[in-house]
Parts: structure tokens; sequence; C-alpha cells
């Protein structure tokens, strides 16, 4: 079954100011580390003055921002995904909520951000 998983995050990042250079740097290649040790590929790379970082496992998606994290995924890799966040070393997990998607549909995610971002082939 597919839930919406928001994983919300500190990592220096301020709403309006964004963050430095640095910290982005820090967090890209953190939460790239993450997201690859639970065996996610990285699907879309942030755009110069951007934020954010995209990755997939199969039909699984994730939109990782530095204070919201977004991930379309199974119930059963919920737990392993929220106990590597908490044991990040520059990403601090504040809270994380979990919720139904509406359909059991293995592109939501896909069809939500294709209208944000192009398929990088």
């Amino acid at each position: 079954m597919i839930k919406k998983l928001y994983l919300h995050l500190e990592a220096g990042y301020v709403w309006g100011k964004g963050h430095t250079d640095e910290l982005q740097t820090t967090f890209e290649a953190e939460i790239k580390e993450i997201m690859t040790a639970l065996g996610w590929d990285r699907w879309h790379k942030s755009m110069p003055a951007s934020a954010w970082e995209c990755f997939r496992n199969d039909y699984e998606r994730a939109y990782c921002h530095p204070m919201t994290t977004v991930i379309t995924v199974e119930k059963n890799h919920i737990i392993d995904i929220v106990e590597a966040f908490s044991n990040a070393i520059n990403i601090t997990l504040r809270e994380y909520k979990v919720y139904e998607v509406d359909k059991e549909d293995k592109n939501y995610f896909d069809n939500i951000v294709r209208k944000r971002i192009p398929e990088k082939v």
C-alpha cells in the first residue's frame, strides 16, 4: 500500500532566504548518502540556486528539500526511511507524518512532479 510520508527537517535553510552554498553542498551530500544507502537512485539533480533533490526507487519517489521532504512510498519502507533520517549528521528530523494516498496509483508522484520538472533522460 502506498503512503505519503512527510519529513520535516532542519538543515540550515531559512524560509524566504534560502541558505549558503556550503549548507546546500552539505545537504546534497548527506541526502544523497541517505537515499542511496536505502537503495534509491538520484532522479533529478538540483538546479543552481535551487534547494531540492529528487530520488526514485522503482515507482516510489522522493522530493527532498532541506525543510520538508515528501516521499510516496510503500508502507513497509517507512520505518527504514525514518530511521535513516533520524541518524543523519547534518540534517535533523523534527517530525514525520504519514498520510493516505487517494488511490493506489503507482504513477501518483510522477504525475505531480512531472508538472514541476521535466523528466531527464
